[in-house]
């Protein structure tokens, strides 16, 4: 147990991340910033390593523990509500509540992969945030409209220089 406890500690260190202030940015040359970026990115394999071990902490890694342990109870809780549902009605001849129980059974390893298909979208999020914060925020030089009309689509293109 005291080496579970070491390895947890040291581990999280890996977690934590420095970010410097806007003022500290704005004085650094692009180079500069994007070795800060590479530095404090986050992996998405890694996050989905993490995930797999134990459940909260690929969104540990990318800083989001609330949306973990919520995707971890969910999952947990349905497995919970199976098998309290199928156990006691085992050996009765009432197939609804067999049913019911499968279906809360099967729907639990579903929510894991939604977990790992979120994971990825959040750690990709992740980077970009961190990307518009230490680069800026991108400017959408291109732009479309589609206006419909009684005579058809309207298409309005327009490109910032």
């Amino acid at each position: 147990m005291k080496t579970l406890i070491k390895i947890l500690c040291l581990s999280s260190l890996c977690l934590g991340q420095l970010i410097l202030s806007d003022e500290q940015l704005a004085s650094m040359s692009n180079h500069e910033k994007q070795m800060i970026f590479e530095k404090n990115k986050k992996n998405e394999f890694i996050a989905l390593s993490y995930q797999c071990l134990f459940p909260p902490l690929g969104y540990a890694y990318i800083n989001q523990w609330n949306r973990g342990l919520d995707f971890l109870l969910i999952e947990a809780s349905l497995y919970i509500l199976g098998l309290a549902i199928i156990l006691p009605n085992y050996f009765e001849e009432d197939e609804t509540k067999n049913l019911l129980g499968i279906t809360a059974l099967m729907a639990a390893p579903a929510i894991r992969i939604y977990t790992l298909i979120d994971l990825s979208k959040q750690t990709n999020k992740y980077n970009e945030q961190l990307h518009n914060k230490i680069f800026g925020k991108k400017d959408n030089n291109f732009s479309f409209l589609i206006l419909p009309t009684s005579n058809g689509a309207y298409l309005n293109l327009s490109y910032k220089f």
